[in-house]
């Protein structure tokens, strides 16, 4: 038996249920600061509706560029502190579309101090332990000097994923297919 719905402009996910077991049972969405991940929300919100599915709202907190913001490398204790807000503000907005959308998330924060590798490796481990039928996760459309700097959680994340993926970039992403962008 197959269930189709639309969601937004060409965009149609079916879910199938297999001898009466719906395909997705424990969806995990990544949530961070970007158009990309409110995209990648959006999506997994309308899944775990039309699968009936438990949503898992995860943010992992960078710690090193958090502490190069906010000045507070040198006290751990703060630092922690910190992290946790930071987390939790991240979280409780997505939380809140989720439960207007009718659904009760779970909420998880975790730290690192690395970057693109060690995030995917934060996010892999939590859909494993959830476990996870589905990881859904926005991209930036990095490219280049950009890409190189910074890494990509994303492609990490494909590279290393034994779940299925729902990879989303937002319309407004910082690379357009076909425009030709100056690296300085």
């Amino acid at each position: 038996m197959m269930w189709r719905q639309g969601i937004g402009p060409c965009r149609r996910p079916v879910i199938v249920k297999i001898q009466g077991v719906l395909m997705y049972q424990h969806i995990v969405a990544s949530i961070d600061e970007s158009n990309n991940a409110s995209q990648a929300l959006e999506q997994a919100i309308a899944v775990a509706k039309l699968a009936g599915a438990q949503l898992h709202l995860v943010h992992i907190v960078n710690l090193f560029e958090l502490a190069l913001e906010e000045v507070v490398l040198a006290d751990k204790a703060k630092l922690a502190e910190l992290a946790h807000r930071h987390g939790e503000a991240r979280l409780e907005g997505a939380a809140a579309q989720a439960r207007a959308a009718g659904l009760e998330p779970s909420l998880f924060i975790a730290e690192c101090w690395g970057g693109g590798d060690e995030i995917a490796d934060g996010l892999l481990n939590y859909a494993r332990s959830v476990p996870a039928d589905l990881l859904v996760l926005g991209t930036h459309g990095r490219s280049g000097l950009m890409h190189m700097m910074l890494g990509s959680v994303a492609e990490s994340v494909m590279r290393q994923a034994d779940m299925p993926l729902l990879v989303v970039r937002s319309e407004t992403s910082e690379h357009t297919p076909g425009k030709r962008r100056p690296v300085l």
